[in-house]
């Protein structure tokens, strides 16, 4: 047996800026559960890019379980600088793995939290 000390794995709060382009809300069709994929894009220069098949910046996206963060974002809040607060933690049943999970977004003084 493993005891606790052994399972319990570290994880990182990371924190991007960037800017929000759009929120789609939907249902999946598998589930039929509600669900938002958020796209974003970073703010900083370093990560634009300027390659044979690829010039600017890359569209991310983020896929949340819920409708919450779809519902509490206004108009306002796309197009302009926000923080996304994600949280690194190890897959457990495959330690070399790791996972982001959206934590937190804040657009001026608006600060939603998913977990």
């Amino acid at each position: 047996m493993t005891s606790l000390k052994k399972q319990e794995r570290r994880s990182l709060d990371v924190k991007f800026q960037v800017e929000l382009l759009n929120a789609v809300a939907y249902i999946d069709k598998k589930t039929n559960l509600p669900k938002t994929r958020l796209g974003y894009r970073y703010l900083e220069t370093k990560y634009k890019q300027n390659t044979e098949k690829m010039k600017g910046y890359s569209e991310l996206d983020c896929y949340l379980d819920t409708h919450d963060v779809f519902n509490k974002l206004t108009e306002n809040d796309f197009g302009v600088q926000a923080e996304l607060e994600f949280v690194e933690s190890q897959i457990f049943n495959n330690p070399l793995k790791r996972r982001l999970s959206l934590k937190s977004i804040k657009v001026g003084n608006n600060v939603i939290n998913i977990l």
